[in-house]
């Protein structure tokens, strides 16, 4: 991380980040074992053809990961923004006991 985001190394593959190996074994139809020494080996032979840029491959990784968590966590939440987003009027507050309605 440090060569690839201070000294802007473009040539940097992490190959034993959890987010870039699942990244790649998902592009690539791989499934995920429970030896992390076989898939940074098999994300390393995947990733070769990418050099010089690796370190862009893996940030696209990452991104693919993060779509995917976010999709997951708003799935739920966008009906209710989606009204307020088009416009929908808020309901109504109700009055309470001898309140007047203001026009």
């Amino acid at each position: 991380m440090f060569c690839m985001f201070t000294l802007l190394k473009p040539d940097v593959m992490p190959c034993g980040d959890l987010g870039v190996r699942r990244g790649v074994l998902q592009m690539y139809g791989g499934s995920r074992t429970k030896n992390i020494k076989d898939e940074a080996k098999r994300v390393r032979e995947l990733s070769a053809h990418w050099a010089p840029y690796r370190s862009v491959g893996a940030m696209y990784m990452w991104r693919t990961n993060d779509k995917k968590a976010e999709d997951r966590q708003t799935s739920g939440e966008d009906e209710t923004k989606k009204g307020q987003q088009d416009g929908g009027a808020a309901a109504p507050r109700k009055r309470r006991r001898g309140e007047q309605q203001v026009a």
